[in-house]
């Protein structure tokens, strides 16, 4: 078991559903329940269990059922589940991205909901699609592609609101594989290092992360 590992963590993602006979035979209920009926066993090994809602239009354009695939769905069910001492969020900025993700969204969050962060890049699209339409394993080190995908203001939110867990880079990239071990490290630690003083460098506007008087009638 984990525990006898010396594991804290485990992940496991959620993809759209193939056929509609899925439904029929209760998978989307198991899927659902998941959370409920791993927690007493979770919560007895001191395991904390991340949810990847996988968002990737392509794979939610072939299949009937979409499921959860953004945040919000995710923190429904671990809520619905009551679940969250136990279970988070494993927060990939590209399938955040390709459902449209916002930074208010991050912003809203606590910061112990999330458990382990992924920065991707995309691949230039160069026509072939638009960036909410990249497929799956189309992906680059964070800032490969000039940060189409704002992970440096992602970093931000996430440092807003104390998150202090992993972080790690998650390209799916041909070149990169291609490189020596040692160079393949030097290339994403290069890549981490600055997408990290691109993030310190931002200043979060205050309609973000700020407050403001609630005004009940107009001036």
């Amino acid at each position: 078991s984990g525990d006898q590992l010396g594991a804290e963590l485990s992940f496991t993602s959620f993809y759209p559903i193939e056929r509609a006979e899925l439904v029929a035979n209760g998978e989307v209920v198991q899927r659902w329940h998941w959370p409920q009926g791993r927690r007493e066993g979770t919560e007895r090994h001191g395991l904390t269990v991340a949810l990847e809602p996988i968002g990737a239009f392509g794979l939610r354009r072939v299949r009937e059922h979409a499921f959860v695939h953004t945040i919000e769905g995710v923190r429904a069910l671990i809520a619905a589940a009551s679940a969250e001492r136990c279970v988070g969020i494993k927060f990939d900025t590209f399938h955040w991205h390709v459902c449209g993700g916002l930074l208010g969204e991050l912003a809203k969050l606590d910061a112990s909901e999330i458990v382990y962060v992924e920065l991707n890049d995309l691949t230039p699209a160069r026509g072939r699609w638009t960036d909410l339409e990249v497929p799956e394993l189309h992906r680059e080190l964070p800032g490969d592609s000039g940060h189409t995908i704002d992970c440096p203001g992602a970093l931000a939110v996430l440092a807003h609101i104390g998150y202090d867990g992993p972080v790690v880079a998650e390209p799916f990239n041909r070149p990169l594989q291609a490189l020596s071990i040692y160079e393949a490290v030097a290339r994403v630690s290069a890549s981490l290092d600055a997408t990290f003083a691109a993030a310190a460098a931002l200043t979060l506007p205050a309609g973000l992360v700020g407050t403001h008087p609630y005004l009940d009638e107009p001036p």
